[in-house]
C-alpha cells in the first residue's frame, strides 16, 4: 500500500459527487483561502475508483433527512458571518465495474 493525503476543492452547493481512489478514507472539510476543501487518504495503488458524496447546507437552511451523517463538518467563511454544514461518509463507494 502506499498512501497519500489529498485535497479536493469544493463547491458551495447543495450535492456534489467527488471521484477519489476506491480505497480511501475521508479524513475532513475545511476552509483553505475561502474555498471548501476536502482532505481524503488514498491508496494511490488502488486501481479502482469510487466516489464520494457530499451534500452542503447552509444554517437556517432544510435538510431533506438524505443527508450522509458519518462526516458532519461545520466550516465558517467570511469571518464566521457565512456559516456550512458539511456531509459526508467515511468510506467512498466503489463504481461497479462493467460486467461483460
Amino acid at each position: 500500500m502506499n498512501w497519500k493525503i489529498y485535497k479536493y476543492e469544493l463547491e458551495i452547493t447543495d450535492s456534489q459527487t467527488i471521484d477519489v481512489p476506491a480505497e480511501s478514507v475521508v479524513l475532513s472539510i475545511k476552509n483553505q483561502h475561502e474555498k471548501p476543501v476536502l482532505y481524503v487518504l488514498s491508496d494511490l495503488d488502488c486501481e479502482r475508483k469510487g466516489k464520494v458524496r457530499i451534500e452542503c447546507r447552509g444554517t437556517g437552511h432544510p435538510c431533506t433527512g438524505t443527508e450522509p451523517f458519518e462526516i458532519v463538518e461545520t466550516v465558517l467563511f467570511d469571518d464566521g458571518n457565512l456559516v456550512f454544514h458539511f456531509f459526508t461518509h467515511r468510506m467512498p463507494i466503489p463504481y461497479r465495474e462493467s460486467i461483460s
